[in-house]
């Protein structure tokens, strides 16, 4: 999984920052199922990191935003494969 997720992070990160596709995803998973705002899911987040890997309500949504539902649907089928060889 951390290597699928690794060979994808330029989808959504053109840099270095202090948020990747793992927060992107998060995100997502966060603000679907609790039908919360923007910032709530945020908060939630930030409350996993680091002081100094805060990210902004902005950055994320803008990872996120990057996402593709081509890209949800790769992840699903990734997560199909690797459930059937267990």
């Amino acid at each position: 999984m951390k290597l699928f997720l690794e060979k994808n992070n330029d989808i959504c990160v053109d840099r270095t920052r202090k948020n990747n596709i793992y927060d992107a995803i998060l995100y997502k998973l966060y603000y679907t199922k609790y039908a919360s705002t923007q910032q709530k899911t945020v908060i939630k987040l930030n409350k996993f990191k680091k002081n100094k890997l805060k990210t902004s309500r902005q950055a994320i949504v803008k990872k996120e935003n990057k996402l593709s539902s081509f890209f949800y649907e790769k992840l699903s089928n990734f997560l199909a494969d690797q459930i059937l060889l267990v």
